[in-house]
């Protein structure tokens, strides 16, 4: 079967539009990317932190957590509070390993959707779109569109902190598909990425898929094994974790692939293009069914320090590899088949660079102490 998957554009009058809707921001509001009650439960909300170098002044940046801020319209910001609301006893569970349920996690993965986006909105406007694209990326049109994962990892060590990292990098720039946030012990990395985990998890893939146009691709669908393996994005994690995964087929659920009686098993909302929700432990993938419990619970790992590292690292690589995953660009106008491969090149060379870096830099403090 073939599909297209198509994310809406949202209109660009001007460079400032609201995070949530793509549309120049109407009654002009602020949005907080990471919210003010999760920024003073890991500190001080005044305090300053690290943003990564200004391309402009190869200096690093610094700001107040509490400035972490984009443009919003008033209306989709009051929108968007209700999800807020809602994770803000989630998140707090989790800190504490207390017990969570699989529709507790769908709504930690929307979260996690709408800080990604509202992370490179961040970077869009305070770069001033460095990257010189015309974005496809509004919360609107990118939450619970595509396979997402969240990979949770835990320190061994108990800190208050709120740090992030992978948001400047170009690939990141192009295709803010992969971060990571730490919020005290514990790690998320998060992934959304299409088709990333459906093949592995029994489900309709493709076969194959091309872009038509700039926003627009083409996927030719197979019928998926219907049993459940290991995803391979994450395969090789170099930290102790636990894995979940949620597959999520927007635009192709009516496609009769996706009527069979394994696909209906394992959605949460068929109609809607859902899948449940996936966990991985101990490299074992099973549905999370309902009620709340501790499975979620990853085993402790190496302390703050080790753990920033490799997780630094990781996101890089993961980001490396979904440009890999992206669909071929052949039937592009010459001229944009030529700029996507400049910008794969580009996005790779960084990748490498930076990760050389972080090892050397790595290799020396064990060496100086």
């Amino acid at each position: 079967m073939r599909g297209s998957s198509k994310s809406p554009r949202p209109p660009r009058k001007n460079k400032v539009f609201c995070a949530f809707c793509g549309g120049p921001p109407e009654k002009k509001n602020r949005e907080h990317v990471l919210p003010q009650w999760l920024i003073e439960l890991t500190g001080k909300l005044t305090r300053k932190v690290y943003l990564g170098t200004d391309y402009t002044t190869r200096q690093m940046r610094e700001f107040r957590y509490s400035s972490l801020t984009v443009p919003a319209c008033k209306q989709c910001n009051s929108r968007y509070s209700e999800l807020e609301g809602r994770i803000k006893p989630i998140i707090l569970a989790i800190l504490n390993d207390g017990p969570v349920g699989h529709n507790d996690l769908h709504l930690l993965l929307d979260w996690f959707d709408k800080v990604r986006i509202g992370m490179w909105t961040w970077y869009y406007h305070i770069d001033n779109n460095l990257a010189g694209i015309d974005p496809l990326f509004a919360i609107d049109q990118r939450l619970g569109l595509r396979d997402r994962v969240l990979v949770v990892t835990k320190t061994s060590d108990l800190v208050t902190d709120l740090t992030f990292r992978g948001c400047n990098m170009p690939s990141f720039y192009y295709t803010p598909s992969c971060f990571n946030l730490m919020i005290n012990q514990y790690g998320f990395t998060n992934i959304s990425s299409p088709f990333v985990v459906s093949e592995a998890l029994g489900l309709p893939y493709p076969r194959g898929a091309e872009y038509i146009t700039a926003g627009e691709a083409v996927y030719s669908i197979a019928s998926g094994t219907e049993t459940m393996r290991v995803p391979g994005i994450t395969a090789d994690f170099p930290l102790p974790c636990t894995k979940i995964f949620q597959p999520i087929w927007k635009g192709f659920q009516q496609d009769p692939l996706y009527a069979s009686q394994y696909a209906r098993s394992v959605t949460m909302d068929h109609a809607g293009g859902i899948g449940q929700i996936f966990i991985e432990k101990g490299a074992v993938v099973s549905v999370l069914h309902e009620g709340r419990n501790t499975t979620w619970v990853p085993p402790a790992g190496p302390n703050t320090e080790v753990s920033r590292y490799q997780l630094s690292k990781v996101v890089i690589t993961l980001q490396d590899r979904i440009d890999g995953l992206a669909p071929g660009f052949q039937r592009l106008p010459a001229e944009e088949r030529r700029h996507r491969e400049k910008v794969l090149h580009t996005n790779h060379e960084a990748n490498s660079k930076v990760l050389l870096e972080l090892t050397n830099r790595w290799k020396s403090r064990l060496r100086f102490g």
